[in-house]
């Protein structure tokens, strides 16, 4: 696409099935700008909005319209609203998510065909989610990095790459089936703070109960 660091791409107001955007980068002084313009940029059905392909140095925020605090927003049935996988150096704000199965989900699965999702491989570092509305899940609010930090049975027992540096703060979580905010196999500089986070948990389910 030839982007280069200081761009910035305007989504134009309007209803979509799908946002998908990747292998792009910024630079570390200037990140590339993703942000709605002309009003609210919406996503429904079974869609959402993913992140991909070693997309790196970008800021998604849905502030293209003072009509609108949640310029960007995911309003579908399917099982993420955002998706990030190999991605770094990213900050995401001012972004709705509703109905979904997860809201964010920030991590990357190890998958022997893709040496960048095995550790020591690649980093997950430099991610700052801010000021974000997520409710009525069925899953988790945000789920951000790997569970099984060390051998994951679901994917052949390989190691998954590592986060670092992940800022999660000012955002509001409300009414999620399973946990509120998940963050796991996150390394050092690891920051969870002022957010609102209430109504979690409501299934029940073992295991998936906790706010943060």
């Amino acid at each position: 696409r030839g982007w280069k660091g200081g761009d910035t791409l305007r989504i134009p107001a309007g209803t979509y099935s799908l946002i998908s955007i990747g292998n792009f980068k910024g630079d570390s002084c200037r990140p590339i700008v993703i942000i709605n313009y002309g009003g609210q940029v919406v996503v429904n059905g079974t869609g959402n909005m993913r992140f991909i392909n070693d997309a790196s140095y970008f800021k998604v925020t849905g502030t293209g319209s003072p009509a609108y605090q949640y310029g960007f927003k995911v309003n579908s049935t399917a099982n993420v609203g955002v998706a990030m996988d190999l991605v770094h150096h990213v900050e995401i704000n001012n972004v709705e998510v509703t109905g979904t199965q997860v809201g964010f989900y920030f991590k990357k699965a190890p998958v022997s065909t893709e040496p960048l999702s095995i550790y020591p491989n690649y980093i997950l570092s430099n991610y700052y989610i801010h000021h974000n509305y997520i409710h009525d899940t069925h899953g988790e609010g945000m789920y951000l990095g790997d569970t099984y930090p060390n051998s994951d049975p679901y994917n052949n027992n390989l190691i998954p790459v590592r986060m670092d540096k992940v800022e999660v703060a000012y955002n509001i979580v409300d009414g999620t089936d399973w946990d509120g905010i998940q963050l796991s196999n996150a390394r050092s500089g690891a920051k969870i703070h002022d957010n609102t986070v209430t109504n979690f948990g409501r299934i029940n389910m073992g295991a998936q109960q906790a706010g943060i």
